[in-house]
């Protein structure tokens, strides 16, 4: 049995309505996508400028926090495409 092709009632893959959660509409997966997008691009300056962080764990962290906005985005726009394609009233 394979989970990859596995849907919902409604026929939308579990990873999408995952990515999606609490998106009423595309404006805002639009808006979380550029949330994330801004995030992606301010979060290492963040992390390389605050002194919360000990000096020795800002590329870690800078690292784990560019990865997490990163998928987010990927992630986001991967289901909006698939919502693009398959229709967003399935949502």
């Amino acid at each position: 049995m394979t989970h990859q092709n596995q849907t919902t009632d409604s026929g939308v893959p579990f990873w999408v309505r995952f990515c999606l959660f609490a998106t009423p509409n595309r404006t805002a997966a639009s808006i979380y996508y550029w949330i994330f997008v801004v995030g992606l691009i301010a979060f290492p300056v963040f992390a390389q400028s605050t002194a919360f962080y000990r000096a020795d764990w800002r590329p870690y962290i800078t690292c784990a926090g560019m990865a997490f906005f990163g998928f987010a985005a990927w992630s986001t726009s991967a289901a909006m495409r698939w919502l693009d394609q398959h229709g967003w009233d399935r949502l």
